[in-house]
């Protein structure tokens, strides 16, 4: 089991119970977010003082690795924990004059009713009210050159540079509910990967990457003010491909209109940063009636990569000028199979 990834909010640590509320001090700040979206706002990932409630979530699930080809490959399980604690008072709290009735303890409560099912003062005193809580895995694709279209509008519209797919969602709750105080509740969530997606990649050379992330959304009521807050949390989720390797691949050249033919034995698989065995074999440079001088041998390794254009719905006008003008403009050019080296991609 890989260890579990908790986002706690709160202001005090326990080392004997790792549920407690840890201090701001440990917790890391986040990374600045520039672009906010329906998954990401201005306070993901940010510690919030006086919260009366504790989220945590747990990746239960060993890392993500595909194995085989996207063709073949049966995916992979994801799992994790969802807890949510409700704390007892909060600095807020104790800073505001006692109320005149005691709070009851948690043994005395419901853990959760419905809040037209609760007194209001009870409800004040007692329970933590909350409007919604949801759990996303996302996937999130960042285009950048040479894999933006050449235009200015699509190149620095955010939503054509940045793909935002859901691929699986958990409503944990869709109404609103009190939660009685010093109450702790949690609820599993699981989903199979599919094996066909891309795993997460950052391009040499080029700002595109593409990632997959774990989003939290909790809103609730504050029990002082009265008004809606969010608690958002982000965790980045990595997945891996790992293609067996198989038999090696022999590839057949003739060069006409000579004889001569070059052999290459090299393997189907090649892994990063690793040294692989590369066998050339040439025949017939030297027969009874006729020898060829070989002067010059060369060979390379190239990665082609293929991506597809992205671009939003308001901007599908724009998307297909520049798709016409790029034909236009490439229809009398040969197709060049392989890349023109590093920092030069092939249309």
């Amino acid at each position: 089991m890989a260890p579990s990834f908790g986002k706690i909010f709160g202001f005090s640590s326990s080392k004997n119970n790792p549920l407690q509320p840890a201090s701001t001090s440990s917790i890391a700040k986040p990374a600045t977010q520039s672009i906010y979206d329906e998954y990401h706002t201005p306070q993901c990932n940010k510690p919030s003082k006086n919260q009366p409630i504790v989220v945590t979530v747990g990746i239960e699930s060993p890392p993500i690795v595909f194995y085989g080809s996207p063709d073949s490959s049966a995916g992979a399980f994801f799992s994790g924990l969802f807890i949510l604690d409700v704390l007892i008072n909060n600095i807020q709290q104790q800073q505001q004059p006692q109320p005149e009735t005691p709070p009851a303890s948690s043994e005395d409560l419901e853990p959760i009713l419905s809040v037209s099912q609760v007194n209001k003062t009870i409800l004040k005193n007692d329970y933590v009210v909350l409007n919604n809580v949801s759990l996303y895995l996302i996937q999130t694709i960042k285009y950048g050159k040479p894999f933006t279209p050449n235009s200015t509008t699509l190149e620095s519209c955010n939503k054509c540079t940045n793909k935002i797919t859901e691929l699986a969602r958990w409503d944990i709750l869709t109404k609103k509910m009190a939660f009685a105080k010093g109450s702790s509740h949690s609820c599993p969530f699981s989903y199979v990967v599919p094996g066909d997606l891309p795993p997460s990649t950052v391009l040499s050379n080029t700002n595109t990457s593409i990632k997959y992330e774990l989003i939290c959304m909790v809103k609730y009521l504050d029990p002082i003010t009265k008004k809606e807050r969010i608690i958002n949390l982000s965790q980045p989720i990595k997945i891996l491909r790992s293609i067996l390797r198989e038999q090696d691949k022999n590839s057949t050249r003739i060069f006409p209109p000579t004889d001569v033919t070059s052999t290459a034995v090299i393997p189907n698989v090649v892994y990063p940063r690793s040294i692989f065995p590369v066998e050339i074999r040439m025949d017939n440079v030297s027969t009874s009636k006729r020898r060829w001088r070989m002067r010059k041998l060369n060979w390379r390794l190239e990665e082609c990569i293929t991506v597809k254009s992205n671009h939003c719905e308001s901007h599908e006008n724009k998307f297909n000028e520049v798709c016409l003008t790029t034909k236009k403009q490439k229809k009398m050019v040969k197709i060049n199979k392989n890349s023109g080296g590093i920092g030069h991609a092939s249309l």
